[in-house]
C-alpha cells in the first residue's frame, strides 16, 4: 500500500481508529484492505491474508 490512492484509503480508514481499542483498529485495517481490493488497488486475496494476520 504505497501508491497515493492506497495511502488515501489508509488515512480514510485508519485515522478515525487511531487511539481506539484494538478491535476497532483491526476492523479498520480489514475494511481498508477490503476497499483497496474492491477498487483494484490490491490484488484479490490480500484481505484474506490480512484477516489471518490480525486475528
Amino acid at each position: 500500500m504505497c501508491t497515493e490512492p492506497a495511502l488515501e484509503l489508509w488515512l480514510k480508514h485508519m485515522k478515525p481508529a487511531q487511539g481506539k481499542d484494538m478491535l476497532t483498529m483491526k476492523q479498520a485495517l480489514i475494511n481498508c484492505y477490503q476497499e483497496a481490493e474492491d477498487l483494484g488497488i490490491l490484488p484479490k486475496g490480500k484481505t484474506k491474508d490480512m484477516i489471518g494476520f490480525v486475528l
